[in-house]
């Protein structure tokens, strides 16, 4: 199952010259103007529920194609999007298990 995650995961990481490392713009911009008031709000809401994950699991950016909305979920362990509902569609994904963050803390030393 981490295969899936991980395979989104890194489709995700752009390099800046390629549009990476910008706030989105157009109509994603809008669109998540529009559901979370701002881009601010919406990494805030995504770190919220992100550190509520207990132990290992995922926190996800994603659209609803049946209410047609942006929402926020969150997964355990390795657990793929798609085991919180059919009508969800992955946009990003963020690894937040302990292991995720211990990368994360040996690239910055």
């Amino acid at each position: 199952m981490g295969h899936v995650n991980h395979s989104i995961f890194w489709k995700n990481l752009t390099p800046t010259s390629e549009g990476g490392g910008e706030p989105p713009h157009g109509s994603l911009g809008s669109t998540i103007n529009q559901s979370f008031s701002s881009v601010e709000k919406l990494i805030a809401k995504k770190n919220a529920k992100g550190a509520a994950v207990q132990g290992s699991g995922w926190v996800w950016l994603a659209v609803d194609i049946e209410l047609k909305r942006l929402v926020v979920e969150t997964t355990s362990n390795q657990d793929p999007l798609v085991t919180k509902g059919p009508s969800l569609v992955p946009l990003l994904g963020i690894d937040v298990s302990e292991h995720a963050f211990k990368q994360i803390t040996l690239l910055l030393l």
